[in-house]
């Protein structure tokens, strides 16, 4: 009996409804949920309850300003995930990341890592991103630093949206985690 209860209270209550996550605007922290099933995403901001955030036309190149880099504050609202499922540093007690940094675990086979985005900025990224990542051992010390291009799978991260990036490295060989951070992104705003 306790069974069968544990598993309808798995399959009912876990994982939520809901990924919960953050983003910053200049010194403040907004906090966003992101539905698992529809992808709708909400926002919490100081009125009380979650408001959608409002939804933006498809994009299209003559909607928008000329590919640039996106201003500083607006590259702060690109959120990537927290952690992965895999961490190899969750029992070693190691410090968090600092704010704005990532971690991913490296895929040997194929000498790369993907990584959701979070796009909280106004901007529609195109193309790509521009990544740091330092390279980690097993025993946290670092193997090497090196600046990469974040692919984009399907070429756009729309304004308020998540997206799926994905980095080619040139080695993975004992690495055991990427900790990365977004150094630039290029994109659009609407006109």
């Amino acid at each position: 009996m306790v069974c069968i209860t544990v598993i309808i209270c798995g399959i009912l209550f876990w994982p939520t409804l809901y990924r919960y996550d953050s983003m910053r605007d200049g010194k403040k922290t907004i906090p966003v949920r992101i539905n698992r099933i529809t992808g709708a995403t909400e926002i919490l901001l100081g009125e009380p309850g979650w408001k959608p955030v409002p939804k933006l036309e498809p994009f299209k190149p003559e909607n928008y300003s000329l590919p640039s880099p996106l201003p500083a504050a607006e590259r702060a609202k690109l959120i990537g995930e927290k952690k992965h499922p895999q961490d190899p540093f969750y029992d070693l007690g190691r410090s968090p990341l600092p704010n704005g940094c990532y971690l991913s675990i490296p895929d040997k086979k194929n000498y790369s890592f993907k990584s959701e985005v979070y796009n909280g900025s106004e901007w529609t990224i195109v193309n790509e991103l521009m990544v740091t990542i330092e390279a980690k051992n097993k025993d946290d010390t670092t193997r090497w630093k090196r600046r990469y291009k974040a692919n984009i799978i399907g070429g756009i991260i729309n304004a308020f949206s998540s997206g799926s990036i994905i980095v080619e490295t040139s080695d993975a060989y004992g690495v055991a985690a990427y900790i990365w951070f977004i150094d630039e992104a290029y994109g659009g705003k609407m006109k």
